[in-house]
């Protein structure tokens, strides 16, 4: 597996855009992966949304996701990995 390391700057600055532009900063993120040939799994607290990103990335998965919510995560990771 690859380790891909963002810089906490960069994090700060991505956390203070607006959640529409957050939204395609990860998009954007997922599809570079995939176009890669990587996995990906597009998760949204908006499912609609999410599966209309991966509807479009053969393959991708699609889930509910509130990456607030450490338990959430936590909870998204399990039923990726289980999937």
């Amino acid at each position: 597996m690859k380790t891909v390391r963002i810089n906490a700057g960069l994090l700060q600055e991505i956390r203070a855009k607006p959640a529409e532009e957050r939204r395609q900063i990860g998009q954007a993120i997922a599809d570079t992966l995939a176009a890669n040939q990587a996995q990906v799994v597009y998760s949204d607290v908006d499912l609609p949304a999410a599966k209309l990103a991966a509807a479009a990335t053969p393959g991708a998965q699609a889930i509910r996701l509130d990456v607030t919510d450490l338990a959430q995560v936590e909870q998204g990771i399990n039923e990726v990995l289980a999937s």
